[in-house]
C-alpha cells in the first residue's frame, strides 16, 4: 500500500492479481455490487457498495489466508474510514 498526497493505492504485481482473480474474490464482488472489476476495465466501488465488498473479502478471507486479500481488506476498511470510493485500475 502506497500513500501520494490523499490517494492511497494497493499496486499489485500481475502474478498477485491473477492470484486474486482465481480466488474468485472479484467475481464475488462483482455479482454482489453489480460491477464488473477485471483486468480489461477501470471500475469504481462507490461508497455505499464498500460495505458489501468488505464483507465479502472478509469471508475468502478466512478461508485464503493470502497477503493480497489482507490487503485488499485494508484499502477498503480505509475508503470506509475516510468515506470515500475505491478504484480499480488493473
Amino acid at each position: 500500500i502506497h500513500q501520494k498526497g490523499k490517494l492511497t493505492e494497493l499496486v499489485l504485481s500481475e502474478k498477485q492479481f491473477f492470484n486474486l482473480m482465481s480466488m474468485g474474490i472479484f467475481d464475488s464482488i462483482n455479482q454482489k455490487c453489480d460491477i464488473i472489476i477485471d483486468d480489461y476495465e477501470e471500475e469504481v466501488l462507490p461508497f455505499d457498495q464498500i460495505p458489501t465488498a468488505l464483507e465479502e473479502v472478509c469471508c475468502f478471507l478466512a478461508e485464503h489466508h493470502d497477503p493480497e486479500l489482507a490487503a485488499l481488506k485494508e484499502m477498503l476498511e480505509l475508503a470506509l474510514f475516510n468515506h470515500t470510493i475505491v478504484g480499480f485500475d488493473f
